[in-house]
């Protein structure tokens, strides 16, 4: 996990990252961002903001799997497979501010 993308009105939100090993002896992470309150909570990549879960309300979760370059692969919010180096939870700040 790495700090949100410096941006007006979001910040960064707590979350967690539980590594695994998959059947074929691949690493897996799974990843959440944690609710914070009413206020809408995204998961990105790459500190470039590119959303790997839609932006809402409540929990996120993404499930990160190996390929065979043994790269870090994940599904963006428009179903694109993108190689992931860093994820961070952000949440947007009341009023935008």
């Amino acid at each position: 996990m790495t700090d949100s993308p410096a941006s007006a009105g979001t910040a960064t939100s707590p979350g967690n990252v539980a590594e695994s090993v998959d059947g074929n002896g691949c690493k897996q992470y799974v990843v959440t961002c944690y609710a914070n309150g009413n206020n809408y909570v995204v998961m990105g990549a790459n500190k470039k903001f590119i959303p790997l879960t839609p932006a809402g309300p409540g929990a996120k979760y993404a499930v990160l799997h190996c390929d065979d370059n043994e790269k870090i692969k994940g599904t963006d919010v428009n179903g694109n497979v993108i190689t992931v180096e860093s994820v961070y939870c952000a949440y947007a700040l009341p009023g935008g501010k």
